[in-house]
């Protein structure tokens, strides 16, 4: 049976056993795949005989705190080319009918049971020291590196359109911005559940990012043994971190927080709310005027680069964590009133949740800490490092007041 015909009957296969069943190397079997991919297309980690047939949409935000507006997706590059307002932010990810379903239900980005995939995927890169001093060069130079190390290994795969598969911008202000055309991976359809830290488009991007900040093996400090990072961090830095969080965010090669289901990115030529400067395209030089990208389909010379993604990450702490149920809610409230005092105004919702605060144990520029005063665990959406039990809260608290 030719290959063709293998996939029109079988209807979806796994990538490592198409290898296996025709005996092909990862690259003869791309190569092979590539000359149907047109009546193809990925969802989750199989592929799937037939076109994508879903409509998308993208999120579209006239500042970040105004959700749930969106635009078709193919509609996306003349609505930033024309929208060069301040603060303008679309999704990370398009999505697909059921999740407009949900806005036009509830009003809300929130979502279950959605689609999304990713016609660009974003790479964020912010390269700020210990103590939150920003080097904009640095950013821009490891931008750049990280187009330059993709752009040779697609030239080694067989890639004869440079000019159509990576962007760099800058986001103007400190950080850089890196847009990967990802049919080169696939054009992969993903269920939510995959989105977030440690699932495949959050390894994808780390994967092609690699260990660009400091060339030193470490990839993704947010799932290494702490001390490990941390001799990491002395080598670098000179000095013991103060705080985890912090020891993270200083050791980190890209932006972790960009990979969930409904997170959002700033518009491509739009104007930075503090800089005043636009979010702008870099070759060689900056370029400020809108400019089309052409996003052209590429064979998926990289899909085993998606495959390989395609495993989620085991959180780093090893123990089991156990719910502080017997534990009376007033005495949780009366403590955690001590560092979050606006708690004592709050009603909690039916779960028992209230917040957002910001973060006791680091600067946090968005609240991003809910509390359940039923069981009181703490949980911090924007560093996992801090969703803690009220015991380990209490214990953290301690260990902070004593150093």
């Amino acid at each position: 049976m030719n290959l063709s015909n293998y996939l029109r009957n079988t209807k979806s296969v796994y990538f490592p056993k198409l290898c296996d069943k025709f005996g092909y190397s990862p690259q003869k079997a791309i190569t092979e795949l590539s000359k149907y991919w047109n009546r193809l297309h990925l969802f989750d980690n199989m592929i799937m005989w037939g076109k994508d047939t879903n409509r998308w949409y993208y999120e579209v935000c006239d500042t970040k705190y105004d959700r749930a507006n969106y635009i078709p997706a193919q509609t996306i590059q003349p609505f930033w080319n024309g929208n060069r307002k301040e603060d303008q932010h679309y999704s990370t990810f398009a999505h697909n009918d059921k999740w407009v379903d949900n806005i036009k239900q509830n009003g809300s980005v929130s979502c279950e049971h959605t689609l999304v995939k990713a016609p660009l995927l974003w790479i964020e890169i912010d390269r700020k020291d210990p103590y939150g001093n920003a080097n904009f060069q640095k950013s821009l130079n490891d931008g750049n590196k990280l187009k330059k190390n993709f752009l040779r290994e697609y030239k080694r795969r067989g890639g004869q359109n440079p000019e159509n598969v990576c962007w760099v911008f800058t986001s103007g202000n400190n950080s850089t911005h890196v847009a990967i055309n990802c049919s080169l991976f696939g054009s992969p359809i993903t269920r939510q559940k995959w989105c977030g830290r440690g699932k495949p488009w959050y390894n994808l991007a780390h994967k092609i990012a690699d260990d660009l900040r400091f060339d030193n093996g470490l990839i993704d400090p947010y799932f290494e043994d702490p001390e490990y990072v941390k001799s990491f961090f002395v080598l670098e830095y000179g000095k013991e971190p103060e705080d985890k969080q912090m020891m993270l965010q200083a050791m980190e090669n890209i932006d972790p927080n960009i990979y969930s289901v409904n997170s959002l990115i700033r518009l491509p030529w739009s104007i930075h709310e503090k800089s005043g400067l636009p979010k702008s395209l870099y070759k060689n030089d900056f370029i400020y005027r809108p400019q089309a990208l052409n996003i052209t389909d590429e064979p998926p010379l990289f899909l085993d680069w998606w495959i390989d993604s395609f495993k989620t990450k085991e959180k780093p702490r090893k123990k089991k964590v156990s719910l502080d149920n017997n534990i009376d809610s007033s005495y949780i409230e009366e403590v955690y009133s001590k560092y979050y005092p606006e708690i004592r105004n709050m009603i909690p919702d039916s779960d028992g949740w209230v917040g957002r605060f910001h973060s006791k144990f680091y600067s946090d520029g968005n609240p991003d800490v809910t509390i359940n005063l039923e069981n009181g665990y703490h949980h911090d959406f924007g560093s996992h490092v801090y969703s803690l039990t009220f015991n380990e809260f209490l214990a953290e608290v301690k260990q902070k007041q004593e150093t």
